[in-house]
């Protein structure tokens, strides 16, 4: 498996934006290309989930922290507590329900392709908001970026990054076990010094 310290450093600080899109957005583009876009939608929210532990741990409400403190959410006319609630619809039930939004305590919002003002209201009492899924998908790139400037800022953080991060996966960063018996020559030149 390479090593993504070695592999995305450089003299001008560490590369992060470079390593969350190989790690998580190649992901990400490959079902909005193929125009699954529920698919996505999860992969995405599932990319802020992690990115939100690296940054603060496994603490409570640490999704919504990260999209407020990262994420430009108004051209988009959502909230954090509304993607919160529909992450927790599309990645646990593939709905737009969760239970804060059926207690109507959130409103529910759906994505949709195009610019929000240019997108159908839906009608009814409680018809979901939409929004331009790629507008959110490159709002979440510029957080990304934001994010990963402070840990180029102040490399103390970077020892908890590389802690949290270690302990994520990806496509990307898969080991590869070989089945092959190693060969006699390897096998003999096993702890031997010459």
């Amino acid at each position: 498996m390479p090593d993504y310290l070695v592999e995305y450093a450089s003299e001008n600080g560490f590369r992060f934006t470079e390593l969350i899109h190989d790690d998580y957005f190649n992901g990400i583009r490959t079902p909005f290309n193929a125009k699954l876009y529920v698919s996505c939608s999860k992969l995405l929210m599932s990319c802020v989930d992690t990115l939100a532990f690296v940054e603060y741990g496994d603490v409570s409400g640490n999704f919504g922290k990260w999209v407020t403190v990262y994420v430009d959410l108004e051209p988009l006319s959502i909230s954090a507590d509304e993607l919160w609630e529909f992450r927790n619809s599309v990645l646990h039930m593939t709905n737009l329900s969760s239970r804060k939004v059926i207690a109507g305590k959130v409103s529910p919002i759906m994505p949709c392709l195009g610019e929000a003002g240019f997108i159908r209201p839906l009608t009814g009492s409680n018809a979901p908001k939409p929004f331009d899924l790629f507008g959110l998908i490159k709002a979440i790139g510029h957080g990304i970026g934001k994010w990963g400037e402070e840990y180029n800022a102040d490399r103390g953080k970077l020892l908890k990054f590389i802690e949290r991060y270690d302990t994520t996966i990806s496509d990307r960063r898969v080991g590869k076990l070989s089945t092959v018996e190693p060969t006699a020559t390897a096998s003999a030149n096993v702890g031997s010094v010459e």
